[in-house]
């Protein structure tokens, strides 16, 4: 549902309660590690709570580089 193209699904997304409301405290403690060594590395990030992937074997933090997708593809 998180990736359809259905006007109804993205509706109902959009409404729908953010995961990062259900991080447990280990999550949550990991996650702000991550962002604080993004942040202390200078490498801009954008948090989106809606990008799909394998959830039943993704564990912590999923993130996409589209630096290094551009740079593969040119």
């Amino acid at each position: 549902m998180l990736d359809s193209k259905e006007k109804e699904d993205k509706a109902a997304v959009a409404q729908a309660p953010s995961i990062l409301d259900f991080l447990d405290e280990e999550s949550q403690e990991h996650f702000a590690a991550v962002r604080s060594m993004l942040e202390s590395l200078g490498v801009p990030y954008v948090i989106n709570t809606n990008m799909v992937r394998g959830l039943d074997y993704y564990n912590h933090t999923i993130f996409l580089s589209l630096r290094l997708m551009w740079q593969a593809a040119n």
